[in-house]
Parts: C-alpha cells; structure tokens; sequence
C-alpha cells in the first residue's frame, strides 16, 4: 500500500522531475509548450477558415476578416515569444532555479 510520500514519489518520478532539478528549466520547458500549443492551435483555426469544405463550420462568425486577423495575430505573438525565449535560453544554456 502506497503511503502519501510514496505515492509522491512515484508521481515525480513518472514526470521525470528531481529534487535536484532545475526549476527555471521546467518554466522554460512550459513556457515554449505553451507557445508551441498557441502556434498549433493558430494553424488549426486558419486551416478551417482557409478551407472551402468546412464553411459550415464558420457560419457563425459574420466578420471572417477580423477572426483571420485574430489567428494569425495569436500565431505571430506566439512564434516571436518562442523565438525570443530560444535566443534566451537556447537549451544548452542553464538557469538557476
């Protein structure tokens, strides 16, 4: 039976995280999954509008030029946050945490 340090433990160690770890790493790491996600999700939306087989799908936005803008304005704002957190810390530079 698995007590609740135990139990902790076996979490941390699924999540490949240490008491050593560097914590700075791991908001980086969120940080550029974050971005990332925002990108995919940019591209995901666009594809829909962008294609003439789901019009559908986009009845209900009577101002398709303004969600346009919005997706690709998520997608620019996201891209440029990566790329500056990558000039940052290019992954083989480490940070405290």
């Amino acid at each position: 039976m698995l007590n609740k340090t135990n139990l902790l433990l076996k979490i941390t160690n699924n999540m490949n995280i240490t008491t050593g770890q560097n914590h700075g790493q791991n908001y980086i790491n969120a940080l550029r999954k974050k971005y990332e996600f925002q990108m995919e999700e940019a591209m995901a939306n666009l594809s829909l509008y962008f294609s003439n087989t789901n019009l559908a799908a986009i009845g209900e936005h009577s101002d398709l030029l303004a969600e346009h803008d919005r997706w690709v304005e998520q997608y620019a704002n996201a891209k440029d946050k990566l790329e500056a957190l990558m000039s940052l810390y290019d992954g083989n530079q480490k940070i405290n945490g």
